[in-house]
């Protein structure tokens, strides 16, 4: 498909006039409100907001890649059309300053080497996702340093629509090795993602690269156990370089998993042996402590977690003896979990069995050790958490006072989760936590029942957004509470509370970064609940 350069001024004029009214706030030396009856609920006009602000940077190749960084952002959110006309209008400023790079000033600085053919490559990529392979080709012959990095990027592009076939037709026109490798590396991965295993393996023998061959190979073992075959899976692993042990063992861990799932307990175990390092010893342990819970081998299983100290796999076991109706042993089993969160879950999944039989003194007693359990976890942002899984229990059980008491402790424990580290990231990761917390409280509200106190408390994390300083951070969490109002049926809180992240957003200092955060906005709100029902 082939497109037409247009100025963006003139093609984006309507949206660029709708973004007049936010970039004007922009230039104000105080943070004004934004205009949220309209940017908080139309993408369009944030994308304006992103492009206005992106055309007034004064040096011209930063205000390419700013552009560039809108319309990557656009084509990702579905918008091709207005994504075309920004990498037209960016097109178009680079030719010029190829054309004019005898001058001096800002085209010396645009004509750049590394800034010119790293913005060309970005939009070659960018035309390709979009569909116009054409365009993007015709970058080629641009760029000066690297010119296989655009072709790189167009099969890049290729991949991820599905086109292996013209990845590979793109690759034959790659000249450097190093990029070569890279697409066929990317193309091996597609291949065996898509369950073409031969297909991956064949490319595999051509990559001189150990570590970008020893991912295929790990990738094509995964596949191979999708399709079922195991002792394909194991010869692949074997292929794997003793330098990259890690890959290596990771490869068995998988193998071992499938086979643990199959009841081969013994291959399992046998396999085990070969492998070295910490952490996917473990993860195999788990696994087969897993498959053998839920196979009804009990015994063996917790002989298994002995190795591990798996309280994922102990929370199984609960589960199989629970199901075997063994609630002596399930019980024994949860109060042997390593971490307090973790032993309150499992003892809470006991008591809604007790509770559901009718054995109300059992489940007091259960409920009683899961809310003492709940209080040694160490960090409150978690007790607070499981503070509101007891609460959801009480709920459950029908226990509407007990849980009303029980969130109230969740919410205090929440507040009480503040840093006393003055230093900005650790209060800002402090902080973040106590959100967390109190969404997670609001959530386990709504589930229970209580619509308007999750509300409530959904509000207060709202607010308490405001202890976040670093601005990034802050607008992150925000697109993520209003998800979650929307979630609970608080659609006008969500839109409230999406406006601010567009506030926080339009007050940041640093255009280049604001230009980014403006276009990340458009993209969640175009994705969010709340806007695609309106």
């Amino acid at each position: 498909m082939e497109f037409g350069k247009k100025d963006l001024a003139v093609a984006a004029l309507p949206l660029l006039i709708a973004g007049a009214v936010v970039y004007s706030l922009v230039r104000q030396p105080e943070c004004l409100d934004p205009p949220t009856a309209e940017c908080s609920s139309s993408p369009r006009c944030l994308f304006s907001a992103a492009l206005q602000d992106a055309g007034a940077i004064n040096k011209g190749v930063i205000r390419n890649v700013a552009l560039a960084r809108v319309a990557r952002v656009q084509v990702d959110a579905g918008y091709m059309a207005e994504a075309l006309e920004t990498v037209n209008h960016v097109r178009d400023a680079t030719e010029r300053a190829i054309a004019n790079s005898a001058n001096e000033g800002e085209s010396a600085a645009v004509n750049d080497k590394h800034w010119r053919d790293g913005t060309l490559t970005e939009l070659a990529g960018i035309l390709a996702k979009a569909g116009d392979l054409p365009g993007a080709r015709e970058l080629f012959g641009l760029v000066s340093s690297r010119p296989a990095s655009v072709l790189s990027a167009v099969a890049v592009e290729q991949i991820k629509a599905g086109d292996i076939a013209g990845a590979r037709r793109t690759l034959h026109s790659i000249a450097d090795k190093a990029y070569r490798e890279s697409v066929l590396y990317d193309i091996a991965l597609a291949e065996s993602t898509s369950g073409d295993a031969a297909a991956a393996l064949e490319a595999a023998r051509t990559i001189t690269r150990g570590h970008l061959r020893d991912e295929v190979l790990l990738s094509v073992v995964h596949a191979q156990l999708r399709a079922g075959d195991i002792a394909a899976a194991l010869q692949t692993a074997e292929r794997i370089g003793q330098k990259y042990s890690r890959r290596r063992d990771n490869a068995y861990a998988a193998i071992i998993a499938a086979r643990a799932r199959a009841g081969e307990m013994s291959k399992a175990f046998a396999l085990l042996d070969k492998v070295e390092t910490r952490f996917p010893r473990s993860q195999s342990l788990e696994d087969i402590a897993i498959a053998q819970a839920r196979r009804g081998r009990i015994a063996a299983a917790l002989r298994t977690v002995g190795r591990s100290r798996s309280d994922i796999a102990l929370r199984e076991i609960v589960a199989a003896q629970l199901k075997n109706g063994d609630h002596a042993g399930a019980l024994a089993t949860a109060r042997s979990l390593y971490r307090g969160a973790s032993r309150s879950l499992a003892l809470l999944d006991i008591a809604a069995v007790q509770a559901r039989a009718g054995d109300s003194p059992a489940f007091r007693s259960t409920i009683a050790e899961a809310l003492e359990a709940a209080r040694t976890v160490l960090f409150l942002d978690e007790r607070a958490r499981a503070f509101g899984s007891v609460a959801h229990a009480l709920a459950q059980a029908g226990d509407e006072s007990g849980a009303r008491d029980m969130f109230a402790l969740a919410i205090d424990t929440a507040r009480r989760a503040d840093p006393t580290d003055a230093r900005a990231e650790v209060q800002d990761k402090w902080a973040g936590r106590q959100v967390k917390a109190l969404e997670a409280i609001a959530g386990r509200q709504a589930e229970s029942g209580f619509d308007t106190a999750a509300r409530s408390t959904m509000a207060e994390a709202v607010e308490t957004t405001r202890n976040i300083r670093t601005d990034s951070e802050r607008i992150a969490i925000l697109t993520q509470l209003a998800e979650a109002q929307a979630e609970i049926g608080d659609e006008e809180a969500a839109i409230a509370s999406f406006g601010r992240a567009v506030k926080v957003s339009l007050c940041h200092s640093d255009r280049f970064e604001r230009v980014g955060y403006l276009a990340a906005l458009a993209a969640d709100l175009a994705k969010s609940s709340f806007h695609r029902r309106r």
